[in-house]
């Protein structure tokens, strides 16, 4: 899919890529998804593995030749102004939108959309499961926690 725009949920990849950058667990979901549990509660802070995070999702983009690049940040969350501008000084040609809520604007979009949020996904008509690519293929160091198993539904396990 070369070429093709991309509508990223920007705080959703960046979290887990950060996550996996600095050791932290990620969770390899039933749907396919590689998800964190880093929370943004109102405010978001840059840590040491923010730029290195933007240059690996970069890098990734770069060498699959897609393009136009649009991430959504929420203008609610605290430093979003100032996260906008860290990612386009890594990428000037991303177009970084700060909106109210990206949500219903990834779900309702015809672009291939960049998230691992289940609502989105479920109203999404085209995705992209970029989180896992990149941790998969670029930090294979990382913490898996496997959650696919299916439940064990063997007597001994309802007991």
């Amino acid at each position: 899919m070369p070429n093709q725009s991309l509508l990223i949920d920007g705080y959703n990849i960046l979290t887990t890529l950060e996550t996996a950058l600095s050791g932290g667990p990620i969770f390899a979901c039933r749907d396919g998804c590689f998800r964190d549990m880093a929370s943004i509660h109102g405010t978001y802070r840059k840590v040491e593995e923010t730029i290195p995070a933007l240059n690996l999702l970069e890098d990734f983009l770069g060498n699959l030749n897609y393009g136009p690049v649009a991430i959504l940040l929420d203008s609610p969350v605290s430093n979003s102004g100032r996260l906008k501008a860290v990612i386009e000084s890594v990428n000037p040609n991303w177009k970084v939108n700060l909106v109210p809520n990206p949500d219903p604007i990834l779900a309702a979009s015809d672009q291939i959309v960049v998230t691992a949020d289940s609502v989105i996904l479920d109203a999404a008509r085209r995705w992209l499961n970029l989180a896992r690519e990149i941790i998969v293929s670029r930090i294979p160091q990382s913490w898996i926690i496997d959650l696919t198993a299916a439940p064990d539904s063997s007597p001994a396990a309802r007991r």
